[in-house]
């Protein structure tokens, strides 16, 4: 991969939006980013569902979320493995986090893969309960971003 920058990426599709930039030839030290994700525009596949989450979530009071990237460790190449590390604001409250993320990348774009447990009740939420059945305490959340160079 060539050691040419790859261009701040600026998008914005389905609520999520954010700029990324990275020089390959030095991830660690070259890497930086923001992701915004307006959470009342998060879709499952489920009206209901989408309306019942967005209402728990509180969107009309908290309607955006943010990650803030501060540090990239490599664990590999080919696939990309890095550990990463940032801030995450959700709901009002900010708290620094790590996690695992798988990328493919070129030059032309980027597509990371990271999965992370939140703990509900250390944002402030209770987890929802419907009858019989309760959403655990901690949720497993599945991140798949894409993202690709805007022109020069």
């Amino acid at each position: 991969m060539a050691s040419s920058p790859l261009h701040p990426i600026t998008t914005v599709i389905g609520g999520v939006s954010g700029e990324l930039s990275v020089n390959w030839a030095e991830p660690e030290k070259t890497a930086t980013g923001t992701v915004r994700v307006n959470v009342s525009q998060l879709q499952s596949g489920g009206r209901v569902r989408d309306w019942n989450v967005r209402r728990h979530l509180d969107v009309k009071q908290w309607p955006e979320s943010t990650f803030e990237l501060e540090t990239v460790s490599l664990g590999s190449q080919e696939p990309w493995v890095a550990d990463i590390r940032g801030v995450l604001t959700f709901r009002g409250q900010t708290q620094s986090m790590a996690l695992r993320a798988t990328t493919d990348a070129d030059e032309e774009r980027i597509v990371v893969h990271s999965d992370f447990p939140l703990c509900l009740p250390e944002w402030g939420l209770t987890p929802p309960r419907f009858l019989v059945l309760k959403v655990e305490d901690v949720v497993s959340v599945h991140v798949h971003l894409y993202a690709s160079a805007r022109g020069c």
